[in-house]
């Protein structure tokens, strides 16, 4: 998994940084694989915390 995607950076919309990530939301989940959830993924910036979809 990549930290940004191939043709457009991301930023973070609170603080405008390019130090972000995208990590699973465990609070939303999308679907169940057998017994195995299927997270919403979310970005998250390593800088001001915030996160965001």
């Amino acid at each position: 998994m990549s930290e940004s995607t191939s043709s457009v950076r991301v930023k973070c919309p609170k603080c405008g940084g390019i130090n972000v990530k995208q990590v699973q939301d465990k609070g939303k989940v999308l679907s169940y694989i057998g017994q195995t959830p299927t997270y919403k993924k979310v970005w998250k910036c390593k800088d001001c915390g915030a996160s965001w979809e």
